[in-house]
C-alpha cells in the first residue's frame, strides 16, 4: 500500500502548487523517497521562504492559559513559531529546556499557586526550527473555569545574561528544595504507609497530612506561618504522579535490611550508597554565591521555608548579589547561635536542623578550594543520615582537600556516623593530605568510647559556636552514638581516588591511616600513573597483616588499578598479592590500560582462579591471540564470572574463535566486551554459533570491530537462533538492517533500536517454544514408549515450527546470507584450522575488498 501511495503523490506533484503548502506539509514532502534533486531544491527554497517570512511576523510575547497540571487550554500567536491550535491540550512543559523545567515547576507550585503571580521565571523554549530562545514568564491572572488555572505571559528576554544567571539560581534552589522535602517528608510518608503511599486514595491523603504535620512538629519545623506548605506533598501522596514524591517515597521505604530479606542475598554496596534522599547538583558549575546558598541549606542555617524569600530578595536587588544576601543570612544565624549561650531555658534556644540528606553529589561543579572550605561546615553539622559525598573533578587542590579532612575530623569528634562513600577523583591529593585523610576517614573504635564528658570536652575545645548547643544536642547525639557503637561495621565502604596524582608513598600513608578494621569494600585508583614501583608499594601494604593476624582491609573486594602503567611485572605482583589474601574474596578486578601482554595474563589467570570473580576488566592492553586463549582456558574454572571485558587488545580471529568455544560452557557470563578487536568472517561465525547456544549473554560490545555486512549477519543470526534470545543490549552496529537482509524482520522495522529488534524476536521465540511443547506432547501420545529426534523433527515439520536444535536453526539462517569465495577460503581455514603462513597472507589480500 505504501508504495502506491507515494506514487499518487508524486504524480500529483506536477499540479501541486508549493506556495499553498504549510511548513509541516513541505517537511513531510521532502522526506519522500524518489524525489529528483531539482524537486528537492524547489521544496527547500519554498521552506526557506516560509521560515524567513515567519521571522518578520512572529510576536515578541505570547499568552498561555494553563491548567494547574500544566495542560495548555489556550494560546495566542507564539514567539516560537508553533501554530497555537497545535498546542492545545499538550503540556506547557513540553518544549521547555530540561535544565529549566525544575525551576519553572518550583516557581509554579511555590509562588504562582500561592498567590504570588509577579515572581518571574526565566526559561528556554524550543522554536519550530529547533533553536532555543530565552523567555521571561509571569502570571497575569488566575482562572476558575473550565478548570482552575493560570494565564502566563511569556516575553522574549532582552538581556540574556540576566536570564542565564536567574534561571541557574532558580534551578539550584529547586534542586535544593526537592532534595530537602524528600529527605524530611519522603521518609515519614514512606515508612509509615509501608511504601504504598504512592497509590494512596484521598482519605489516606488526609491521614498523611495529619502525619506530616505531626512529623514536622517533631522535627521542630514551624508550619504555622506558611499558608499551605504541604499542598504539593499531599498531591504527591494522592496522585503519585507528581514531579517529586512518588519515587522518593518508594526508595526510602525499601532500603537496607528490607531489601536484603527480599531474596537478594545482599544489596550491592553501590546501590546501597546511592539510596536515600539525595541532593544532585552534578555538572552545574556553581558560583561563589550558589556555593554559600547550598551550604546554608545543608547546615540547617537556612530553613527551606526561607529559601524562596531569600532568593526573591537577592534576585530583585539591583545587583542581584547572591553572595551579599547569603553572607547577611549567615551572620544572622551566627548571632542567633551566639545568643543561645544567654538563653534561660532550652525552649529559647535556636537549634540547627540540617536536612537528613543521605547522598550529596557535587561532582563536576568546579567548586574549587573556596567551595570545599565553605562546604566543609556541613560535614560536621548534625546530619547523622549522611552516607555518601561525591566531589569528583571539582578542581580542588591540596588546600581545599585539607578543609575536607578537617570537616571529617570534626564529624568524628562529634560522634556522628562516619561517611560510607567518598568520591574525590580528579582532585589533587598531596602527601600531607593523604596522611590527614587516612586519619579523618578511619573509624577507630577508640573515639566512640568517649562518652558524655569526652563529648562535652570536644565541643568546648573545638567549636566556639557550639557551646550553646551542648546540652540540647547531648541527648540527641548520645542516642546516635550508642546506636553507632552497636554497629561497628559502619565506616568507609567506598573510596574513589582516580586521577588524583597520588604518589605510591602517599597512597600507602592513606591506606595505613584507615586502620586495620576499616570496612572498605571498593577502592578505585585508576589513572594515577603508579607504574611497577607503585604496584610494589601497594603490594607491600596489601600483604601486611593487622594485629589480629587478619589481612588488612578485610572486606576489600573490588579493586580498580586501570591506566596505571603497571606493565606485566606490576600486574603480576599485584595479582599475586591479591591471591595471597585468600580469606578476602575479590569480586571485581579492573586492570585496563596497563601495557599488559600475554605473559601478564598468564600470571593473572593463574592467581585469580580461586577467587569468585564477578567482573574482570582487561581492556586496552595488548594481550593478543595468545593472551585471549589463556583467558579462554581459565574461564571454565571461574564459575561466577558475569562480566568480562577484553576490548582493544589486538585479538584476532584465532583468539576470538578459542574464546567463543570456551564461552559456550561458561553459563554465568552475561556481559562481554570485545570492542576494538578486528573480527574476520571466521571470528563472526564462531561468535554466531556461540550466541545461538549461550543461555545468558545479554550485553555485547562490538564497537570498532570492522564488521562487514556478512559478519553482522552471522552475529545477528546467532542471536536470534538462541532458544531464549537473551540478548538485550548490543553496541557496535544496528541489528535492524542485517536482520532485514536475512529475512528476520519486516523492512518497515529496520529503524527500530537493537533492544526493540531483539524483544520482537524474543516474543516470536516464546510462541515457538509453546509450539514445541505442544508438538512434543502430541508425538508422545502417538508413541509414548520412545521419543527419537526423528519423531520430534517430523512433529515439527507437520506444524512448520523451526527445528528444536539451535545448531540447525542457525544453519537455516546462514542459508540466507550471501557468500563469496574469499569467505569460503576463510571458513575452510577456520573449520580445518589450516595455518600455513603463506595462506594467511593470501586470504588477507582476498578479504581486503570486503572491508574486513
Amino acid at each position: 500500500g505504501m508504495g502506491g501511495h507515494h506514487h499518487q503523490q508524486q504524480q500529483q506533484q506536477g499540479q501541486i502548487n508549493l506556495e499553498d503548502l504549510t511548513l509541516e506539509e513541505l517537511h513531510e514532502m521532502i522526506q519522500m523517497e524518489g524525489l529528483t534533486q531539482e524537486q528537492q531544491m524547489q521544496i527547500q527554497a519554498q521552506m526557506q521562504l516560509l521560515v524567513d517570512g515567519e521571522d518578520d511576523e512572529r510576536p515578541e510575547e505570547h499568552f498561555l492559559t494553563i491548567a494547574l497540571n500544566g495542560t495548555i487550554l489556550g494560546a495566542t500567536e507564539m514567539v516560537t513559531g508553533f501554530p497555537p491550535s497545535g498546542l492545545l491540550m499538550t503540556s506547557a512543559f513540553d518544549s521547555v529546556h530540561e535544565d529549566d523545567l525544575l525551576g519553572m515547576h518550583a516557581i509554579k507550585t511555590h509562588f504562582w499557586e500561592r498567590d504570588q503571580p509577579d515572581v518571574e521565571v526565566y526559561l528556554r523554549r524550543r522554536t519550530i526550527e529547533g533553536d532555543w530562545i530565552w523567555l521571561v514568564a509571569k502570571v497575569v491572572s488566575y482562572i476558575d473555569s473550565p478548570v482552575p488555572g493560570i494565564i502566563v505571559h511569556e516575553a522574549i528576554v532582552k538581556n540574556e545574561n540576566v536570564a542565564v544567571i536567574v534561571s541557574r539560581i532558580t534551578r539550584i534552589a529547586s534542586l535544593l528544595l526537592q532534595a530537602v522535602e524528600s529527605s524530611l517528608f519522603g521518609s515519614e510518608v514512606g515508612n509509615n504507609t509501608g511504601g504504598d503511599s504512592v497509590d494512596a486514595s484521598q482519605d489516606e491523603a488526609v491521614e498523611i497530612q495529619a502525619m506530616l504535620l505531626n512529623a514536622a512538629e517533631n522535627l521542630g519545623i514551624d508550619l504555622s506561618n506558611s499558608d499551605n506548605p504541604l499542598r504539593e506533598l499531599m498531591e504527591a501522596a494522592a496522585n503519585g504522579d507528581s514531579m517529586w514524591g512518588g519515587d522518593v517515597l518508594i526508595s526510602r521505604g525499601g532500603t537496607g535490611e528490607g531489601r536484603a530479606r527480599d531474596g537478594k542475598k545482599s544489596m550491592d554496596i553501590v546501590d546501597h550508597l546511592k539510596s536515600g534522599a539525595a541532593l544532585d547538583l552534578s555538572k552545574i558549575i556553581l558560583t561563589e554565591g550558589e556555593v554559600k546558598l547550598v551550604t546554608l541549606v545543608l547546615t540547617g542555617r537556612l530553613q527551606i521555608e526561607d529559601l524562596g524569600p531569600l532568593l526573591y530578595l537577592a534576585l530583585n536587588s539591583p545587583e542581584m548579589d547572591l553572595v551579599a544576601a547569603t553572607d547577611e543570612f549567615y551572620s544572622l544565624s551566627e548571632q542567633q547561635l551566639k545568643a543561645n549561650s544567654h538563653a534561660q531555658s532550652p525552649s529559647e534556644m535556636v537549634l540547627l536542623q540540617p536536612p537528613p540528606l543521605a547522598v550529596i553529589n557535587l561532582s563536576f561543579t568546579d567548586i574549587g578550594d573556596y567551595g570545599m572550605e565553605t562546604l566543609s561546615e556541613f560535614l560536621y553539622a548534625d546530619n547523622a543520615a549522611l552516607k555518601t559525598l561525591d566531589v569528583g573533578f571539582c578542581n580542588i587542590s591540596p588546600r581545599g582537600m585539607m578543609s575536607l579532612c578537617q570537616g571529617l575530623k570534626k564529624r568524628n569528634m562529634r560522634c556522628l556516623p562516619p561517611l560510607q562513600g567518598l568520591i574525590i577523583s580528579g582532585n589533587t591529593i598531596s602527601c600531607e593530605v593523604a596522611v590527614q585523610l587516612g586519619i579523618a576517614l578511619s573509624a577507630e573504635p577508640v573515639r566512640n568510647k568517649r562518652g558524655r564528658d569526652g563529648r562535652r570536652l570536644s565541643f568546648t575545645n573545638n567549636d566556639d559556636d557550639c557551646e550553646g548547643r551542648d546540652s540540647p544536642t547531648a541527648s540527641q547525639s548520645n542516642g546516635a552514638t550508642s546506636a553507632y557503637k552497636s554497629n561497628l561495621s559502619d565506616g568507609l565502604k567506598l573510596l574513589y581516588m582516580g586521577s588524583t596524582s597520588i604518589s605510591p608513598e602517599s597512597l600507602n600513608a592513606l591506606l595505613s591511616g584507615l586502620g586495620p578494621s576499616c570496612p572498605l569494600q571498593e577502592l578505585r585508583l585508576q589513572s594515577n600513573r603508579m607504574g611497577p614501583k607503585g604496584a610494589t608499594r601497594l603490594v607491600e601494604f596489601l600483604e601486611t597483616k593487622s594485629d589480629n593476624r587478619q589481612p588488612v582491609l578485610p572486606k576489600l573486594h573490588r579493586l580498580d588499578m586501570s591506566y596505571n602503567e603497571l606493565g606485566d611485572q606490576g600486574t603480576s605482583k599485584l595479582t599475586r598479592a591479591i591471591s595471597k589474601r585468600a580469606k578476602v574474596n575479590m569480586t571485581e578486578v579492573s586492570l585496563s590500560g596497563n601495557y599488559m601482554g600475554s605473559k601478564g595474563i598468564e600470571n593473572i589467570m593463574n592467581k585469580l582462579l580461586q577467587h569468585k570473580l564477578i567482573t574482570l576488566n582487561l581492556d586496552n592492553n595488548s594481550i593478543g591471540d595468545q593472551g585471549c586463549q589463556l583467558v579462554a582456558a581459565s574461564l571454565p574454572s571461574i564459575g561466577t564470572l558475569t562480566r568480562l571485558n577484553l576490548a582493544f587488545n589486538d585479538i584476532g580471529c584465532r583468539g576470538v574463535a578459542t574464546l567463543m568455544r570456551s564461552l559456550v560452557g561458561c553459563e554465568s557470563i552475561t556481559s562481554l566486551g570485545l570492542s576494538g578487536n578486528v573480527m574476520r568472517i571466521s571470528g563472526a561465525i564462531a561468535m554466531g554459533f556461540t550466541l545461538a547456544q549461550h543461555p545468558r549473554l545479554s550485553v555485547l560490545e562490538l564497537d570498532n570491530c570492522c564488521l562487514s555486512q556478512v559478519a553482522q549477519c552471522h552475529i545477528v543470526a546467532g542471536i536470534i537462533s538462541n532458544r531464549w534470545v537473551p540478548m538485550k543490549v548490543m553496541y557496535g552496529f544496528r541489528a535492524g538492517p542485517p536482520m532485514v537482509a536475512i529475512g528476520a524482520l519486516e523492512i518497515m522495522a529496520q529503524h527500530m533500536s537493537n533492544e526493540e529488534c531483539f524483544r520482537l524476536r524474543r516474543d516470536i521465540q516464546m510462541k515457538t517454544l509453546l509450539k514445541w511443547m505442544e508438538n512434543n506432547r502430541a508425538s508422545q501420545t502417538e508413541n509414548p514408549s520412545f521419543l527419537t529426534n526423528d519423531d520430534l523433527s517430523r512433529a515439527n515439520d507437520m506444524n512448520d515450527a523451526p527445528s528444536q536444535s539451535a545448531y540447525l536453526r542457525m544453519l537455516d539462517w546462514l542459508g540466507r546470507i550471501p557468500f563469496d569465495e574469499s569467505e569460503l577460503m576463510d571458513l575452510r581455514k577456520y573449520f580445518y584450522d589450516v595455518s600455513d603462513r603463506d595462506g594467511e597472507v593470501k586470504s588477507d589480500m582476498n578479504l581486503k575488498h570486503r572491508g574486513d
